[in-house]
């Protein structure tokens, strides 16, 4: 105040810059996402949709996912995980207690031209072998769109050739703290994406 006598404090939020798609710029253009710089520890990592720790990444639980949790396998607590036992991460997920977990990325076509056949292409990693005799799916679909949209709206087409099953149920003799199984995932999308366009890709447990 005019005397001198009282003080304010002012706390400032500064949001993260957001990229809400990868520019394909060209015909023969490539991208690729190690997930290494995801945290090899703790249970309340950030996570920003488009912004971090991965630009036009998205994470989605109902609603905006906003930390994730690490692990080796070992863990029952549902959620995004960056999974491993190094800095060699994975990003993936744990259903639990009726919840389904999506994660995606987001690309934009500014070749200028229609994109006919984008090949999508990963390793599927299984990290946790829980109590159960049924076998889990990873569901990868995409969805073409002239914007970007939640990964909880839309028209999603599946591809079975980029889904994964799990390859090992119950079995008591898989411990936490190593890759189950691996799974080299490699499929066309033939659905022309046209100049402007954006197509989403994700996966939901």
């Amino acid at each position: 105040d005019k005397d001198g006598t009282n003080s304010m404090t002012l706390a400032v939020t500064v949001l993260r810059r957001q990229t809400p798609a990868i520019s394909m710029t060209t015909a023969t253009n490539s991208y690729t996402q190690s997930f290494d710089a995801l945290a090899s520890d703790g249970t309340g990592n950030e996570w920003d949709n488009a912004a971090y720790p991965f630009a036009a990444w998205y994470a989605f639980t109902g609603t905006e996912v906003t930390s994730y949790r690490s692990g080796d396998g070992g863990g029952t607590t549902g959620g995004i995980y960056s999974w491993g036992t190094d800095s060699n991460r994975s990003l993936g997920s744990l259903a639990s207690g009726g919840n389904a977990y999506r994660f995606g990325v987001a690309f934009t076509n500014e070749t200028g031209q229609a994109i006919t056949n984008l090949t999508v292409a990963f390793s599927a990693v299984q990290w946790r072998v829980g109590a159960s005799p049924s076998t889990n799916t990873l569901t990868f679909e995409y969805c073409v769109t002239n914007a970007v949209l939640p990964l909880t709206e839309g028209v999603w087409r599946p591809v079975r050739a980029l889904c994964f099953d799990s390859p090992l149920v119950t079995n008591a003799t898989q411990a936490a703290g190593s890759a189950h199984a691996v799974s080299a995932k490699s499929a066309v999308i033939g659905q022309p994406i046209g100049a402007g366009q954006v197509v989403l890709l994700r996966w939901s447990d």
